[in-house]
């Protein structure tokens, strides 16, 4: 309360608003059903319903008989026919799965979650032979996942739900029929989307939860993958030895030392620190390594992620505006097309921002063609991965944008070999750890920081990860040990009859 006081009026010599006319407001809006306050805690209705609902969908799943099933036998010819030697903990993640009706697995980049993610669909399908669907927040993990795990189910959550976008359903969606469900990173889930996901899973599913909780929460409400980890009642596997990179490699030690608010970070060529005072000197800076690195690699093998999308030289607006011309200057042939104040030539790449029933919000493409057709109307073809080529009309390019340079936040779920990342203090409301560790953990080779020093220390040493004001993991353990305490009264009462 008084903080809110303090805002509204601030910058007045006699304050306007009291405290009555706060409480007041509040009151109004209680009897509205607009909030809800609960334990000290105000709540946008539909937030506070999506919690609670969710914990108890969540405590009733975890009430079920466990249906454990035998697997050693499968464990050990799964590894044999797919090439692969499983470390103790990993086989301790695998049997988890088999025992429990929901789990999670999590851990940093290159720690095996796919690898063990193989076995245990190799298990289900010898061992239990039911439908499964495999799924994650974005169409680039699902496309990965598939491609990774060589099954063709995966899918966005959004398409797997029937959610077109925002609060739109599909009208005519039947609800999820897989007995055995996964999810890949689920720390991008935020409260609503967990809440679209449990309330489709039929009773008998089992669930898998994969990711990195060390990555950043979803933009969504909600900090749903830490409180699920955290209610100590979900059986958790964290993965923490590193495969992937090889062990000379310097990204996920320096992921690690990240975590572990360290700032003695290993160089080499695989990490480089590029130093630069300034706004400007940074992006110059950014931009010339981008051209070198796309000179010798290609452009979809090079990435730049920042933290700020405007109001910022080494923004994601002002990078691509200048790089544009750099990258994919216009040429004699070159069709383009003009939408608004941005320019797209064939040649372009570009991030898709919306879900379309063709298209997932954070695809990347390349620009093909920009045509009339016989009525004058342009059209753009845009080849998205796994050569899917779709077709735009022009209102419809609307929903993407040049993605030479892309957020932090727009990266998660995706890889990309080379990835540069300006730094710098004017950067401050972003410095944060898990900002840092989730831009330089998309590198499969290779890092550039660019900026200060002191503005990668300040990102290291600030850690606000679990502060989101959320009470879903509190809410779970409420609703479980409420239904276990009446379950031991029901059975005492039973004893007495009898």
């Amino acid at each position: 309360m008084d903080k809110t006081l303090a805002l509204l009026n601030q910058d007045l010599t006699v304050p306007a608003v009291t405290e009555q006319d706060v409480s007041r407001v509040l009151y109004q809006l209680v009897m509205q059903q607009s909030i809800v306050v609960d334990s000290g805690k105000v709540y946008i209705f539909q937030q506070y319903e999506e919690e609670r609902l969710t914990a108890v969908m969540i405590a009733k799943k975890l009430q079920m008989p466990r249906q454990p099933f035998p697997i050693e036998d499968e464990l050990e010819q799964a590894q044999q026919v797919l090439g692969i030697t499983l470390s103790e903990r990993q086989k301790q993640a695998v049997r988890m799965v088999f025992e429990s009706p929901l789990s999670i697995i999590t851990g940093g980049p290159g720690t095996g979650k796919t690898t063990v993610l193989k076995v245990i669909l190799y298990i289900h399908g010898l061992k239990c032979k039911t439908t499964l669907q495999l799924m994650a927040p974005t169409g680039r993990a699902a496309r990965r996942m598939a491609e990774s795990t060589g099954n063709d189910e995966a899918s966005t959550m959004h398409m797997a739900l029937g959610l077109l976008g925002g609060s739109d359903y599909n009208l005519g969606f039947q609800y999820l029929e897989a007995e055995f469900l996964n999810v890949d990173e689920v720390s991008m889930v935020d409260m609503h989307l967990a809440y679209e996901f449990f309330s489709r899973v039929k009773d008998s599913a089992r669930i898998l939860l994969l990711g990195d909780v060390d990555q950043l929460p979803s933009v969504g409400a909600g900090d749903v993958f830490r409180q699920l980890i955290g209610c100590g009642l979900i059986p958790v596997t964290v993965l923490d030895m590193v495969y992937r990179q090889g062990a000379s490699s310097n990204i996920p030690v320096n992921a690690k030392l990240i975590q572990q608010n360290r700032t003695n970070l290993y160089m080499g060529e695989d990490f480089v620190f590029v130093p630069c005072q300034g706004t400007e000197p940074a992006a110059e800076m950014v931009k010339k390594l981008y051209l070198e690195e796309v000179g010798k690699y290609g452009l979809e093998q090079v990435q730049i992620l920042t933290s700020y999308r405007v109001k910022t030289a080494a923004g994601v607006v002002e990078l691509n505006r200048t790089l544009e011309d750099l990258i994919n200057p216009p040429g004699v042939g070159k069709n383009e097309l003009t939408i608004g104040k941005d320019v797209f030539r064939v040649g372009d790449k570009i991030l898709q921002n919306k879900n379309t029933e063709l298209v997932s919000n954070g695809d990347m493409g390349i620009i093909q063609d920009i045509y009339e057709d016989q009525d004058g109307n342009p059209k753009v073809q845009i080849q998205f991965s796994e050569n899917r080529m779709v077709r735009y009309e022009r209102e419809q390019m609307e929903m993407v944008e040049h993605a030479n340079a892309i957020t932090i936040h727009k990266s998660q779920g995706s890889e990309y070999p080379v990835v540069i990342i300006p730094c710098i203090k004017a950067f401050y409301t972003m410095l944060k750890r898990n900002i840092l560790y989730t831009a330089i953990t998309r590198a499969k080779y290779k890092v550039y920081l660019v900026g200060d020093w002191n503005a990668v220390c300040q990102s290291i040493h600030t850690d606000d990860s679990g502060k989101r004001k959320t009470v879903l993991g509190q809410r779970i353990q409420g609703f479980y040990y409420a239904e276990q305490k009446q379950k031991a009264e029901e059975m005492e009462q039973l004893k007495l009859a009898v």
